[in-house]
This record gives structure tokens, sequence and C-alpha cells, in this order.
């Protein structure tokens, strides 16, 4: 059936249409082929608002939680901007 004689016999779809087409679209454009891949984490920052990442943060260094939390508090959560500070506090 042409496209002309489906949107006849159909009324209303031919609006319906372009949406789903840009929806598809964008689909591709964003999503991945893989579902189960996820993207990678960003390494490159400390989490400091999950519990977990904090502890770690603290043992790795030697340092409180505490200390922890005021150095990412005070200089964001940029790792290696982290990781130089608590080694001076450390030492």
């Amino acid at each position: 059936m042409p496209a002309d004689a489906a949107a006849a016999a159909h009324p209303g779809t031919a609006r319906i249409r372009p949406a789903l087409d840009a929806q598809q679209r964008i689909q591709e454009v964003f999503m991945s082929d893989d579902t189960t891949n996820r993207g990678g984490r960003d390494r490159s920052q400390v989490a400091g608002g999950e519990g977990y990442e904090l502890d770690y943060f603290a043992r790795k260094h030697g340092i409180s939680r505490e200390q922890a939390q005021q150095l990412i508090s005070s200089l964001g959560n940029d790792r290696a901007t982290l990781d130089a500070a608590a080694e001076k506090l450390k030492g």
C-alpha cells in the first residue's frame, strides 16, 4: 500500500509516525547495541556521598573517615587532588 493510501486509510497516523521516527533516531544515536554495556565509572573522582568509597579512600591513605570527608568537602572530588592532599595530611 503506498504511503498516501495508508495515510488515507488510517487518518491521524501520519502525524504520529514522524514522532516515532524521531524517537528511533534518538535511540540509534544514544543507545548502545549491547544493552548490558552501561559505560565505565569515572575513576578520576571520589564519590564522597557513598560511604563505601569514603571508607576505602580513608583506609587507602591511613586517615580517618572524618578527615577524608573534610578533604572532599574542601577540595572537591578530583581523585588526584585528594590523593595528594591526603598524602600531605598523613605525612
